[in-house]
């Protein structure tokens, strides 16, 4: 059964953590950090469709786009176990491909899965939808 993880509770706070961090991450190009805040058995859906796993998704984010700014708004977490939940809401990138000067903007809805293994939550699927 899930329900909604109270806002000033301790695994909220983690996980807001967390995505701070793996924005900071991209941002900074900081692919070992990255690395660590993903499953090994990551399921990445793109806005486009395209699904990698946890290998494709870092060659991606180091070899095809360089990230500007990552934004989240309003996030809603649910826990549907104590160490799986379910992070949802606004995203906005702001990117280029690399070796281009064209910046682009791709507002989406996200959701994510995170799962906590020795005390660390670490994202195992993601999924993003472009807003119209």
């Amino acid at each position: 059964m899930s329900n909604n993880v109270p806002q000033d509770s301790e695994p909220m706070n983690a996980l807001l953590a967390r995505e701070v961090e793996r924005g900071r991450a991209l941002v900074e190009q900081d692919f070992d950090r990255l690395a660590d805040l993903f499953d090994d058995d990551l399921v990445y859906a793109h806005t486009s469709g395209v699904t990698q796993n946890r290998t494709e998704y870092l060659a991606y984010a180091r070899e095809v786009f360089e990230f500007l700014e990552v934004r989240r708004g309003t996030l809603k977490i649910r826990s549907l176990a104590d160490d799986v939940a379910v992070m949802s809401g606004p995203m906005t990138y702001v990117l280029r491909r690399r070796g281009e000067s064209e910046t682009q903007v791709l507002e989406a809805v996200a959701m994510q899965v995170w799962t906590r293994r020795d005390e660390t939550w670490r994202m195992v699927a993601f999924q993003a939808t472009r807003k119209p």
